[in-house]
């Protein structure tokens, strides 16, 4: 197959992965394959998913990650929150457990699409293909900050979602510069593979439309525009009751696609919410919204109406 659209995750994470490629198989006309990179996950919870996905008529190739890729302690890899996991690391991997594919597509597991994600697979990158990060462009990104000597690339991306041609993963080598950077530990890194990512190729990436991975600044920097792809990026969880930030329809898609899903996975989802510390944050800006006060990390509001029937939720509820 010319290309396949990936995912990581651990157990914990596996109803967010779910429900990010349900809603891109839902949403295409055509079918792909797609690839899972599993950490952790017991034989019967990986049998109950690839049930789950031939039921929408979807192969899954299932790979159990090893724990000891390239020489790498997986275990030791620093992550910004203690409630996040190594396994986002496993994306930088994906080429070479996935070189019979020609690209591939990565996407993280906290996005919902409503979109023909066909449109993208169709269009494969030379090397490349990432979306700018918007909240970046005006501002220098925090490793250049922390890291003076550090020569500043000309962008810098999200890697919620990006495009690889595997040929050039390969032929640059570009898996090793990642790792070996790791591997270093010279360089302080606040989002870690995301910034080794662009340490290495924030020169060279194909520009994708902000609609493939639309993130909270988007909302207000251009809130006419109706996404294709949302990415819950700094901290959104609109698949928590509490969430308070995100216009409802997200939270309203995320119940529909859990109830579909087998309990083995389903467990985990509680795990998944808010942490004590986070809630009682959430309440004070509960109060600041209502009186109309945003909030960092808020969703606009003015945003929501360009996201009635959102994954065609209007005309479920």
């Amino acid at each position: 197959m010319e290309s396949c659209v990936a995912f990581v995750s651990d157990q914990r994470y596996l109803p967010l992965m779910m429900a990010t490629a349900t809603t891109a198989v839902n949403r295409s006309s055509m079918r792909f394959p797609i690839a899972l990179l599993g950490f952790g996950v017991p034989l019967a919870v990986k049998q109950d998913v690839c049930a789950y996905f031939a039921n929408l008529g979807v192969d899954i190739e299932f790979i159990d990650h090893s724990g000891e890729a390239h020489g790498l302690d997986w275990s030791a890899l620093p992550v910004k929150l203690k409630d996040m996991s190594t396994a986002a690391y496993g994306r930088l991997i994906l080429p070479e457990l996935l070189s019979h594919h020609r690209n591939i597509l990565y996407m993280d597991g906290d996005m919902l699409v409503d979109a023909d994600l066909g449109e993208l697979i169709a269009n494969p990158p030379v090397r490349l293909a990432a979306v700018e990060a918007i909240h970046h462009i005006d501002k220098q990104p925090q490793v250049y900050e922390l890291n003076p000597s550090l020569k500043r690339r000309r962008s810098y991306f999200n890697s919620g979602l990006f495009y690889i041609n595997v040929d050039f993963w390969a032929t640059e080598g570009a898996g090793k510069q990642v790792v070996e950077l790791i591997k270093s530990e010279r360089i302080k890194t606040p989002l870690h593979d995301q910034d080794y990512l662009n340490i290495c190729f924030g020169d060279i990436y194909q520009r994708l439309d902000l609609r493939w991975n639309f993130t909270w600044p988007m909302s207000y920097l251009v809130p006419a525009l109706r996404p294709f792809i949302v990415h819950f990026a700094g901290r959104l969880k609109p698949w928590d009751q509490d969430e308070c930030r995100c216009p409802e329809v997200f939270s309203k898609v995320y119940k529909r696609l859990f109830a579909q899903m087998p309990r083995s996975v389903t467990g985990s989802i509680p795990e998944l919410g808010f942490q004590e510390w986070e809630r009682k944050r959430l309440r004070r800006l509960r109060y600041l919204l209502a009186f109309g006060k945003p909030s960092g990390s808020s969703w606009n509001k003015r945003h929501a109406s360009v996201l009635e029937d959102w994954c065609g939720e209007a005309s479920r509820v």
